[in-house]
């Protein structure tokens, strides 16, 4: 029988949000909008797909937020 992946918070304390944005940062700039999945940015960042609708709302909030960390002046 196969067990499900745990559910819930990760063990420790990490910055969750902020690990889903490397990830999707990363995917939006080798794959594009269109080719970047919500499910495979979850994956690269190790968290279930649901923690990117509870932080983002969807893949165009997720997408905005990444894409508006890119373009603050440093």
């Amino acid at each position: 029988m196969l067990m499900n992946k745990s559910r819930g918070r990760r063990p420790g304390s990490p910055d969750t949000r902020s690990e889903i944005l490397a990830a999707a940062k990363q995917a939006f700039a080798e794959h594009g909008y269109r080719g970047a999945t919500v499910r495979r940015i979850a994956e690269d960042a190790g968290v279930d797909i649901r923690l990117i609708a509870h932080h983002f709302g969807n893949k165009r909030g997720l997408f905005r937020e990444a894409m508006t960390l890119l373009s603050v002046p440093v």
